[in-house]
C-alpha cells in the first residue's frame, strides 16, 4: 500500500509539472498569424517589464496550483489513514494530525494565491 501510494504521489508531482510548462507555454505563445501574444495584445505592449510580470505571475500561480494540489492529495491521504486505523489510537492521532496540517497547507495557499492574483493585477497595466 506505500509502495503503490509513493508510485501515485510522484506520477501526480510529475504530471502536475507538465501540466505546468504546458499552462506557461500557453501563456507566453505567439499568434503566428496576428504577431500578437496572449490576449491578443500586440508583442510590441508587452514589451518591458508587464511581460516579464505576466510570465512571474504565471509561474507563480502554477507553482501555487501544485502546491495545492499536493496538500488535497494529503487530505484525502490524511482521511484514509483516520478511516483505516481500526480504533487505534495512535494511527487515529496520525490521521488527525495529518488532516490537519493539511488543511492549514491548503487554506495558506489559497490565501497566498489571492494575495498574489491581487498584487499582480494591480500591478499590470490593462
Amino acid at each position: 500500500m506505500k509502495h503503490f501510494l509513493k508510485i501515485l504521489i510522484i506520477s501526480f508531482i510529475i504530471l502536475s509539472a507538465f501540466l505546468t510548462l504546458f499552462s506557461i507555454n500557453q501563456a507566453t505563445a505567439v499568434d503566428p498569424l496576428t504577431g500578437s501574444g496572449p490576449g491578443g495584445t500586440p508583442l510590441t505592449a508587452q514589451a518591458g517589464t508587464a511581460g516579464v510580470r505576466n510570465l512571474i505571475g504565471v509561474i507563480i500561480k502554477s507553482v501555487l496550483g501544485v502546491m495545492g494540489s499536493c496538500a488535497l492529495l494529503m487530505v484525502i491521504y490524511g482521511g484514509i489513514v483516520l478511516l483505516s486505523s481500526g480504533g487505534i489510537n495512535e494511527n487515529i492521532q496520525k490521521g488527525k494530525r495529518i488532516l490537519f496540517w493539511s488543511a492549514g497547507a491548503l487554506i495558506l495557499i489559497i490565501f497566498s494565491y489571492t494575495i498574489i492574483d491581487f498584487v499582480i493585477k494591480a500591478l499590470t497595466p490593462n
